[in-house]
């Protein structure tokens, strides 16, 4: 592997691939800052929907910990999608405290619309690339979050 980073005066910078899925991350969290304003959402109140139309129906908790936000901030987010229509909460069996959170239709038809502009503008993004190469990198990334992932949990 090549050298992936370097010290210049007091900038640290990372090079290579690393510095190229750094630069590709921002520009990811660009594009989900315009959706979500597009949205009229926060980019954490989409994360937050996002993660949970993944996950058909996901506990407040878990949430949290996907996002690396408090519980308090979740509560937060949560508040204002329910308010909105977007989320809504589903006790789970016989404890009200245990909860599940689903979008509603209103926020399935969000995600719906904030997903076929990403992939629009991803479209126009890859339409230099060749099929092979866009193969080529989805399994290049692929392999590469396998590895951390079994990294992870070996620790």
């Amino acid at each position: 592997m090549s050298t992936l980073y370097r010290l210049i005066g007091s900038l640290h910078t990372l090079t290579g691939l690393a510095g190229a899925i750094s630069e590709f991350l921002r520009v990811m969290d660009s594009v989900r800052k315009s959706i979500a304003t597009e949205a009229g959402l926060s980019a954490n109140e989409l994360r937050a929907m996002a993660r949970i139309a993944e996950a058909d129906g996901v506990t407040p908790k878990s949430l949290a910990d996907d996002l690396e936000l408090t519980t308090g901030a979740i509560t937060a987010i949560t508040n204002g999608l329910v308010a909105r229509g977007l989320v809504h909460r589903v006790e789970q069996g016989h404890d009200r405290r245990s909860l599940l959170l689903h979008l509603t239709d209103d926020g399935h038809t969000l995600m719906e619309a904030a997903y076929t502009r990403l992939q629009r503008e991803l479209g126009v993004a890859v339409a230099p690339l060749t099929k092979s190469d866009e193969a080529a990198i989805i399994r290049g990334l692929s392999t590469i979050t396998e590895s951390f992932r079994e990294q992870e949990s070996a620790e």
